[in-house]
């Protein structure tokens, strides 16, 4: 698992829709298969897909397409068919890379439902998108923050549901392959019931079989997932070693820089050698 990057943010599911009369089990599904993104190459591709998506799904036309905002034209008086607006929104995390929730906003002109329904239309939309992946190497960095194995997922904590629902799934990882998806339900992690936040926990050993019992629609799936060895998550992606390097590189950088501030304001050197010495140590970076 990859914990760094573990949300637990109300805002995540947040969400209204108008339109059409929908149940509380249908909203609550809506805010649980929202799809994150947790890094720049996968916010970027899952933008894409959002773009992609509306540009095949919704009767009208992409009108506004910024950054963080996709909007279509407003739906004419009457009219059962959707438009559609579409937002990336930043998800308060305690620490690691700032998470994304891209929710999308369904709307029509017409009392008497719209056309394709909406819950439909929204779910459709949130499967598409969680399910575009990049091969991102931040997603395999995370993997490598700690000493103990990791299985290669990004879970997102939703304290409406009480449920952790897993958001990213890195290409290639042991998570990937025992079959664990984005939007899929944890419930249990060898027999250990996740009904309580903080309850998600990484202490397996390498070469170490995991059980995972998820809930994906409505059907349960036992997964069975090896942890992987730092070995075996560099093979994965080669060019990791070289952005651990640089990564190091940066930390000692900045630590000299601390060390170097103190020295000047305890007047042991100069203002002319601190900003010499901090230019190289920045070339260096």
């Amino acid at each position: 698992m990859n914990y760094a990057t573990c949300v637990t943010s109300a805002a995540l599911f947040s969400l209204s829709f108008g339109c059409s009369t929908v149940s509380d089990q249908q909203k609550l599904r809506w805010m649980e298969t929202t799809p994150v993104c947790f890094s720049k190459p996968d916010c970027d591709m899952k933008w894409e897909a959002s773009r992609k998506w509306i540009r095949n799904n919704s009767f009208y036309e992409i009108q506004i397409d910024s950054v963080d905002s996709l909007q279509t034209s407003d739906p004419q008086p009457y009219d059962t068919h959707l438009a559609a607006s579409v937002t990336r929104i930043a998800v308060p995390i305690a620490k690691g890379e700032q998470p994304y929730a891209i929710k999308i906003r369904p709307r029509c002109a017409s009392k008497f439902g719209c056309v394709p329904p909406v819950d439909e239309f929204i779910l459709s939309f949130n499967e598409y998108v969680s399910n575009a992946t990049s091969n991102d190497i931040a997603c395999y960095l995370d993997m490598l923050e700690n000493d103990k194995p990791q299985l290669g997922f990004n879970p997102v904590w939703s304290k409406e549901t009480g449920r952790y629902i897993v958001k990213r799934v890195c290409s290639g990882s042991p998570a990937e392959k025992a079959g664990l998806k984005p939007n899929d339900v944890l419930l249990k992690i060898d027999n250990t019931d996740l009904g309580a936040e903080g309850t998600l926990a990484n202490d397996f050993r390498s070469g170490e079989a995991v059980i995972l019992e998820v809930l994906r629609g409505d059907a349960r799936h036992v997964l069975k997932a090896t942890c992987a060895t730092h070995e075996e998550i560099l093979a994965l992606k080669p060019e990791l070693v070289k952005e651990k390097i640089r990564q190091e590189h940066r930390l000692m950088a900045e630590e000299r820089l601390e060390a170097l501030s103190r020295k000047l304001q305890k007047g042991l050197i100069t203002q002319q050698e601190y900003d010499a010495i901090k230019k190289d140590l920045l070339e260096e970076k």
